[in-house]
């Protein structure tokens, strides 16, 4: 009898070691972008984007900016002409580009303020890059 629970105990053991292991590598911020419960998730200090409109979908940009003139380009797998929604939870007025390097058209969005869907100033899908800045 003790041979047969041998396996058993095996298996459980490398079922709990490689839950472990996943677990672990989620934890390092391997897994996919978190999804977004709303702009209540964007905690105090924080530039928050979305890929959907109502600050829904993946949350691409979760960015804490260090002071006025602090920048941000928006990767190309991490949002880059995804954005649809956002929330400046940051001390600091906020311009978003449309292109790369905080170039081309732009909109601001002050202090606290947030964008619930950029389609309403026609900028749908289209940052690129944001910056902070002393005011709009």
């Amino acid at each position: 009898m003790s041979g047969i629970q041998k396996p058993v105990i095996k298996r459980r053991i490398a079922a709990a070691a490689a839950a472990a292991g996943l677990a672990a590598i989620a934890s390092l911020g391997l897994a996919a972008p978190a999804q977004a419960g709303g702009w209540a998730q964007c905690g105090s200090g924080y530039v928050c984007m979305w890929e959907d409109a109502g600050f829904q979908g993946d949350e691409w940009v979760h960015w804490k900016p260090s002071g006025v003139g602090a920048k941000y380009n928006i990767d190309g797998w991490d949002g880059d002409n995804e954005i649809s929604s956002i929330y400046n939870h940051s001390g600091y007025a906020l311009r978003i580009y449309a292109n790369d390097d905080y170039t081309g058209e732009s909109i601001c969005i002050g202090r606290g303020g947030d964008r619930p869907a950029l389609k309403d100033q026609n900028f749908n899908d289209d940052a690129e890059s944001a910056k902070t800045v002393s005011s709009c």
